[in-house]
């Protein structure tokens, strides 16, 4: 049995479960991936660059890439659930296009939040224009 087989079998056993939960309880379930996600990429954001950000900008980053990837993690699911074409194609390494496609997408959301992040830093180190705009400074 191949790999997006057992990923095809599992995913939708578990869909099968979760469609039986009342919906609060899904509901709420679904919320935990989610808080774990933006939990631990707040503090990635946070921790890691060295140089000062605020919580509130590396918390605004760690949400945006949760969400992409939550985002994400489900339309890969239906993609390996409704398209099984990908191992016809490719037999036994059916697997690895999806696995470099998966690494790609997570490095594009982290990067492109942690890009996010830094440059909501540096716009509120930046000055202020005054109301005339920055060429009102340069007249004589």
């Amino acid at each position: 049995m191949g790999f997006l087989q057992v990923v095809q079998e599992q995913s939708a056993i578990s869909m099968d479960l979760i469609g039986t939960l009342p919906h609060s309880l899904a509901f709420v379930l679904d919320l935990g991936p989610l808080l774990l996600g933006v939990t631990v990429l707040t503090s990635m954001f946070c921790l890691v660059p060295n140089t000062k950000i605020r919580l509130r900008d590396a918390f605004a980053g760690g949400l945006i890439a949760s969400v992409a990837f939550e985002l994400g993690k489900r339309g890969f699911t239906t993609y390996l659930v409704k398209l099984p074409a990908c191992k016809a194609l490719y037999g036994a390494f059916a697997a690895l296009p999806v696995f470099l496609l998966w690494v790609y997408f997570s490095w594009l959301v982290t990067l492109v939040a942690a890009m996010m992040t830094a440059n909501l830093a540096l716009i509120r180190r930046r000055p202020q224009a005054g109301p005339l705009g920055p060429s009102a400074c340069m007249r004589t």
